[in-house]
């Protein structure tokens, strides 16, 4: 099954969702942030899932000290939190060598953080 990123004006958005990225985002539009995001499966230290019933995304620019999930239920993002450590993504993401980002999209030129090319073809707005 492949999952994609939630983005576009149809993506169901809470007020909550909205205000925890306010407090924990980047200067980035939240609908911005989403379509850049990569998804990720978070499980904790015993193989549980980190967030049951939940599709999450991983938003993890080298701009932020810590990656934020948004956490997804029913096709609405529901909120943005910090993973805090109790998880981890179980997606094979790479590190980027210009930003320190982390993006399963990662090249020697950059990631969809810090390469505006990278960062169009990931939301398919190629020509």
């Amino acid at each position: 099954m492949s999952v994609q990123t939630p983005h576009g004006p149809s993506v169901r958005i809470l007020d909550h969702a909205a205000q925890r990225w306010e407090q924990r985002g980047d200067d980035r539009p939240l609908r911005e942030a989403l379509a850049l995001a990569a998804p990720g499966d978070y499980t904790l230290p015993d193989g549980a899932p980190a967030y049951p019933g939940a599709e999450t995304f991983i938003y993890a620019p080298g701009s932020l000290d810590e990656e934020l999930v948004f956490i997804f239920r029913r096709g609405t993002l529901k909120t943005v939190v910090p993973s805090r450590g109790r998880a981890t993504a179980s997606r094979n993401l790479s590190t980027c060598p210009c930003c320190d980002g982390v993006h399963e999209v990662v090249a020697t030129c950059g990631c969809v953080w810090c390469n505006e090319s990278l960062e169009q073809i990931h939301r398919g707005e190629t020509e």
